[in-house]
């Protein structure tokens, strides 16, 4: 890292915007003249050994991910003359149901002209981190059932349901896998797979610096025995952003922004809970016998930092289930459920299955249950559910 600011330091003033531009790209480095890797001071106290690779960054902020989406659409595109954002747009506007925890993201927006206009120019996917995870599923869909049919696509299908792989495991690794060495074997194997694959799709048309640091994102958990990313740190943002846009006395700058932005986090954090019911709530005094104690429902709840909300479709193990309510019961909490029975499984990351009609109550334990990605329901009554089940 060092060495590459360095180098675009010694030449930031010999060479054309472009040129230089082209320069950074080559070496994965923003050049910043007054940042922290211009610090000289600071090469001692944080050697290159204490540097890893951010998942987040890597992955999903202007990273493989993204790159790899906008070079699936270019290749449907050419293969297909009828494809359009617009069929997309559409597609990823119909009836899909999300859990409660994502609703927020707007997919139409994610495909909507000006986004295709921005991501064409930039020849990367123009999407925040948050949408990307909460679009890959329905691509992913959108691949397996529309664009494998294109006998020209296989190449390009293979390579982006690998880098789907990448990110199935990854969201594992952070919610539930934190103790499982096979699972992170597994992210590294599949790293090393999909960079195969794309390879032998695009050879190295698309090939950027974060393909190389997606091989070491496994280290920081190696190291750490957490895997850790930014996504908590970017959302802080835009509460320093709140607090320095009216701050105007630069002399006293860092004071002056820091002491309400901590004021702020400590209001905020006053209202959180890693567990409990959120919203209205009710008794229900015919569910105290289940549970052995006095039971009040609701709607949604948070389990150990996990949002579960009414009609979300869970996965347990290989089975899925339906939420019907949210329980707490004398310092526990559980779950109202609905079993679903499984009709069939057209892949591995696409199942279908009908709901039953019994209700089942579920004492919660940590990464009892994980989220699907979406659903939606067919004309017959059935749901199609993506996600990885196992």
């Amino acid at each position: 890292m060092y060495h590459s600011h360095d180098v675009l330091a010694r030449v930031h003033d010999d060479l054309g915007k472009g040129a230089f531009e082209n320069l950074e790209k080559s070496y994965g480095v923003v050049f910043t003249p007054d940042g922290l890797l211009a610090d000289l001071d600071l090469r001692a106290i944080v050697p290159p050994s204490t540097y890893v690779r951010d998942p987040m960054h890597v992955m999903l902020s202007g990273g493989v991910a993204n790159v790899e989406i906008y070079a699936f659409l270019r290749s449907v595109s050419r293969a297909a003359p009828g494809f359009s954002w617009k069929g997309l747009r559409d597609f990823a506007s119909a009836a899909w149901l999300f859990p409660g925890r994502s609703s927020h993201v707007k997919l139409a927006d994610v495909f909507s002209d000006s986004r295709e206009t921005a991501s064409k120019s930039a020849e990367i996917f123009k999407a925040g981190a948050s949408e990307v995870l909460s679009v890959y599923p329905i691509l992913r869909y959108f691949a397996e059932v529309v664009v494998a049919t294109i006998g020209s696509c296989e190449k390009v299908v293979a390579s982006f349901l690998a880098c789907c792989t990448v990110l199935d495991l990854s969201q594992m690794l952070k919610v539930g896998g934190q103790n499982d060495p096979a699972l992170v074997l597994e992210f590294k194997n599949a790293c090393s797979r999909f960079l195969g694959l794309h390879v032998f799709a695009y050879g190295r048309e698309f090939a950027k610096p974060k393909h190389h640091y997606l091989l070491h994102c496994s280290t920081q958990y190696e190291e750490d025995g957490k895997w850790l990313d930014c996504f908590v740190h970017e959302r802080k943002h835009q509460v320093i952003k709140a607090q320095a846009t009216d701050v105007k006395n630069t002399r006293s700058f860092e004071r002056s922004v820091l002491m309400p932005v901590c004021n702020s986090m400590l209001h905020l954090m006053e209202g959180m809970q890693p567990s409990g019911l959120t919203g209205p709530t009710s008794r229900a005094m015919e569910l105290d016998a289940t549970f052995a104690a006095p039971v009040s429902v609701a709607a949604r709840m948070t389990y150990a930092w996990m949002q579960f909300s009414k009609g979300d479709v869970l996965w347990e193990c290989r089975s899925a289930v339906m939420v019907l309510g949210c329980v707490s019961f004398n310092g526990g909490f559980g779950l109202l459920v609905e079993p679903l029975r499984l009709l069939n499984r057209p892949s591995s990351t696409t199942s279908v299955w009908t709901r039953t009609g019994d209700t089942q109550a579920a004492v919660l334990e940590p990464h009892l249950f994980r989220h699907a990605n979406a659903w939606f329901t067919k004309d017959d009554g059935s749901l199609v559910v993506l996600g990885l089940c196992r």
